[in-house]
């Protein structure tokens, strides 16, 4: 408010911290991830649920969203906060569900294989870029809990760097549980005729 007028005066948000695609509500709470694809696919959540082709309270799985992205332009490349490999087992051959037999002093003790950490499964130790890495420069789909410890997906700008939550809100990645990354790329844009 100007304190000579007492009018208030119109204010502009620099560019950079406006997101690169609209927030959406879910028009249900079993919507989310639907409504975080669409979003970053700048898309109404109405018209990708239509073309999904199903309205029911069971919640949505990715694979769903992603063979109608396909059909619209987008690729989404999932990326694992913890990789791991589907092996059988550890690849210490004295590990059994993670532990191993250690001797101390003659006698015979059960410990955390170092292997595996005590997975009991051969693990991953990516060398490759990490979520944190992508989301500096990729928008995406993040999949996770929140601080509740509730399932649920949110829409990722890496313009502004916040997660846009289909319930409504914008927060920073920090408030964010993240189990896995979509990254989202835009091959056809002519394709892509939607919100935004």
């Amino acid at each position: 408010m100007d304190p000579v007028t007492g009018a208030y005066r119109e204010v502009q948000v620099p560019s950079h911290l406006v997101p690169s695609f609209p927030l959406q509500k879910q028009p249900s709470k079993w919507s989310c991830i639907p409504t975080a694809f669409a979003m970053v696919m700048k898309v109404p959540v109405d018209e990708l649920i239509e073309a999904i082709g199903r309205h029911d309270a069971r919640g949505f799985h990715a694979q769903e969203v992603l063979c109608v992205a396909l059909s619209r332009g987008w690729i989404f490349s999932e990326h694992l906060e913890w990789p791991e490999v589907d092996a059988p087992k550890c690849r210490n051959e004295r590990c059994f569900d993670g532990r191993v037999e250690e001797w101390l002093l003659g006698d015979p003790i059960e410990v955390e294989c170092r292997e595996c950490k005590g997975t009991g499964k051969w693990t991953f130790d990516p060398k490759v870029r990490t979520i944190e890495d992508l989301t500096r420069t990729w928008n995406g789909v993040l999949v996770g809990t929140t601080a509740q410890g509730n399932l649920h997906a949110v829409a990722w700008c890496s313009k502004v760097q916040k997660c846009l939550d289909p319930v409504g809100t914008m927060y920073g990645l920090e408030h964010f549980n993240v189990h896995s990354f979509y990254l989202a790329v835009n091959y056809r844009p002519e394709l892509t005729i939607g919100i935004g």
